[in-house]
């Protein structure tokens, strides 16, 4: 079964990055990671699988694609 949504840490296990690096991502003014936060829960930020999906769509490309996209 797909989960409906993953925390930071998880995200970032499964992408090999940090869970800073993906919150640097969701302060970014263009085009933000979604990260969302339950009221009151600062470090417990979570991200709903399929606007990730959405996000990793623009936000990524194919390893042939490296040099045009940078």
């Amino acid at each position: 079964m797909v989960p409906v949504y993953m925390n930071v840490p998880e995200l970032a296990s499964q992408l090999g990055t940090k869970p800073e690096t993906l919150r640097e991502y969701a302060c970014r003014s263009d085009d933000p990671l979604p990260i969302h936060y339950i009221r009151g829960k600062e470090r417990s930020g979570f991200v709903i699988v399929a606007e990730l999906n959405e996000w990793l769509e623009r936000n990524t490309c194919l390893h042939l694609e490296r040099k045009d996209y940078a």
